[in-house]
């Protein structure tokens, strides 16, 4: 397709796909008082293929604009799709820094009252015909604002602009609607609602921490539930990370069916709840932030490419492995399996469940609803508890239940993309605190084992475990063992100074008095670091 294509394509499946982009036209009207415009996104007007590729929306020349256009980076060819300051002189714009001054005032303001409108987007801009960036989103400072610079805020697809199927239209209709809060703020002066909108949601009891079917202990007794019926539930691979399509896990939320076209295109902040029907309490166990309700035709796509990578065979060996009905899994349509995306760095299993007290009052419905949450949210941490009393029960082996326990331990998935985004921001802080000469990765033990990275320091040698699980308490759980067996195996280390785990999760008061208490009780020299992935910075050592 070429550039005049596209935006066609782009102004009919807005509208097809009812994506709020689709209503830009009928807003510009609307607050800028104009009585005629298109009813369209790109006109022929605002389309253009000779020498630069791109095109506008009707009316962005002067103002902030929505842009789609050949680019590159590191001399690749790519398409950009953003929001864009184009500062160069025009019949209609004759004085470009000074005519939009005010939206880069506006576009300031708003990157620092609404920080959470940016997540996950790009910066960069052309200045004297050169490429500046990729950069993270930030205020735009004098330097930058020059005539003839184009700056842009958005996202690029890593391929030329003329190889774009419809698949990569979808993306680039999303991100417009992710863009409009921002260019309503801009250019119509209006204040973002409910940029991320909050939701409470009911997930299957699991005991494998959401990575694979678990079985039907703690399960839903109804006869007529649909985990009693086929022996799962939807939401059994919930935190499965092991399964990443261009930085996003998809999954199902049976809450979100009720309503699904209301909540296509929108991001919601969720926090998780399940039932344990063998004990018969509800707890919190988690939360995902930025989620996102994707349309039946990204479920076909996601579909396939399970189906492709064999991870739709491997959800079937889960179902098998728990007696539960393969069949019906089989025959469930793409938008059955696939409801949801999010980033995996933003998702949290909790390590201590907390325990919902007033249930009524709180939540009140056990259907799998998406519950507007009204709440004061409440620590998920318990309160300290210096000593607790072990609730000892004479109890007989039982085959079936050591089984399952096996079987829930035995898997916990950890996100590879994750792992190596901590690992390159620990290395680059490392490197900047203690010289490059000071810095070993994945320094090789001798025993065909490797240490993540291990740094000397003047009180000695630091060995750093990285760890992406989705809970804190998980990622100490694997990371101890292997910096033990790395620390004191065969013989200890001399000179060892500190042995640090390190996550993308911050620490709660719980879990650290648990490494004090390991510190304290057992002389071991264990600690715990976070790292923020999204402004690049390492918490102080826990």
């Amino acid at each position: 397709m070429n550039i005049h294509q596209i935006a066609e394509k782009l102004n009919s499946l807005s509208k097809s796909e009812n994506f709020e982009i689709a209503k830009l036209p009928e807003l510009r009207k609307k607050y800028l008082k104009k009585k005629i415009l298109p009813d369209k996104i790109f006109t022929s007007h605002t389309i253009f293929s000779n020498g630069d590729i791109y095109a506008f929306h009707y009316g962005g020349r002067d103002e902030i604009q929505f842009n789609i256009g050949a680019d590159y980076i590191n001399d690749n060819a790519c398409t950009r799709y953003a929001i864009c300051f184009s500062l160069e002189s025009s019949r209609s714009l004759p004085n470009p820094v000074h005519d939009l001054q005010p939206f880069r005032l506006k576009f300031n303001e708003c990157i620092t009252k609404y920080p959470e409108l940016f997540t996950d987007l790009d910066m960069w801009y052309f200045q004297d015909n050169k490429r500046h960036g990729n950069f993270s989103p930030q205020q735009i400072p004098d330097d930058w604002f020059q005539e003839n610079t184009f700056i842009a805020i958005g996202k690029l697809i890593e391929k030329p602009l003329e190889s774009l199927n419809e698949v990569d239209l979808i993306k680039i209709l999303n991100g417009f609607d992710k863009f409009l809060p921002i260019y309503k703020y801009c250019v119509f002066n209006s204040n973002p609602i409910n940029v991320s909108k909050k939701r409470i949601s009911k997930v299957c009891w699991n005991e494998n921490n959401w990575t694979s079917p678990s079985g039907p202990h703690g399960k839903s007794r109804q006869i007529n539930s649909y985990e009693t019926e086929r022996g799962y539930g939807h939401e059994e691979w919930l935190f499965d990370f092991d399964k990443i399509i261009d930085g996003y896990h998809y999954a199902f939320l049976q809450s979100v069916e009720n309503g699904r076209t209301s909540f296509l295109n929108k991001y919601f902040n969720v926090r998780l709840f399940s039932r344990n029907s063998e004990i018969e309490e509800n707890f919190w166990i988690g939360s995902i932030d930025n989620l996102e309700v994707i349309s039946e035709k990204e479920a076909k796509t996601i579909h396939s490419k399970y189906i492709d990578s064999g991870w739709l065979q491997e959800m079937e060996r889960h179902i098998k492995s728990v007696d539960g009905d393969v069949k019906h899994f089989q025959s469930l349509k793409p938008g059955q399996v696939f409801n949801i995306r999010f980033k995996p760095e933003n998702a949290r299993l909790y390590s201590h469940f907390q325990t919902i007290e007033n249930f009524k009052s709180e939540i009140g419905t056990y259907h799998y609803q998406f519950i507007k949450d009204k709440l004061k949210h409440k620590s998920t941490v318990g309160a300290k508890i210096k000593r607790r009393n072990y609730k000892f029960k004479p109890k007989a082996f039982n085959k079936s239940l050591a089984t399952r326990i096996i079987n829930r331990q035995q898997k916990a998935s950890e996100s590879e993309p994750i792992h190596a985004q901590i690992e390159e921001i620990l290395c680059n802080h490392l490197v900047t605190t203690y010289g490059e000469n000071s810095l070993s990765s994945e320094s090789d033990t001798g025993l065909s084992t490797r240490i993540d990275i291990s740094v000397r320091t003047a009180d000695g040698f630091r060995l750093y475990e990285v760890k992406s699980y989705p809970s804190v308490k998980i990622s100490i759980r694997q990371a101890v063992g292997q910096l033990l067996e790395y620390a004191y195996y065969p013989n200890p280390i001399m000179n060892l100074s500190a042995l640090i785990i390190v996550s993308h999760l911050p620490i709660d008061d719980e879990t650290k008095e648990y490494l004090e208490f390991l510190r304290e009780t057992s002389s071991l020299p264990i600690y715990y670091q976070s790292v923020d992935l999204v402004n690049a910075k390492i918490s102080e050592i826990e």
